[in-house]
């Protein structure tokens, strides 16, 4: 997919989220949604750290998408888990944006 197909694409869905929640989330926020959708658990308050793994579990599954992790499973707490199988390239801040939403809008549209 193209930047300015990404673009377009992550524009739509964070405009559909603010019509939605009356927010438009940013990159960190979909992460969060992502790991809660993954993981399975909602709950009204999350402490910083759980906030952390969830979006980490985002990043895993796009990682597994790259062909650069492997999933392992669950742990006895219900939460999955992927081995780095091969380190991802290194990227600009920018380009690890990109790379994030384009993941993103895949996740949303393969929904």
């Amino acid at each position: 997919m193209t930047n300015q197909k990404v673009e377009k694409k992550w524009f739509a869905l964070r405009h559909k989220f603010l019509k939605e929640i009356g927010k438009k989330p940013d990159i960190d926020a979909f992460l969060f949604l992502i790991g809660i959708q993954e993981v399975g658990q909602v709950k009204n308050n999350f402490k910083k750290e759980e906030k952390q793994d969830l979006m980490h579990v985002a990043v895993s599954l796009f990682l597994e998408k790259d062909g650069l992790g492997k999933y392992m499973g669950y742990d006895d707490q219900n939460w999955p888990h992927w081995e780095l199988i091969a380190n991802p390239p290194k990227r600009s801040r920018k380009d690890q944006e990109q790379w994030l939403k384009s993941h993103i809008v895949r996740y949303f549209e393969e929904a």
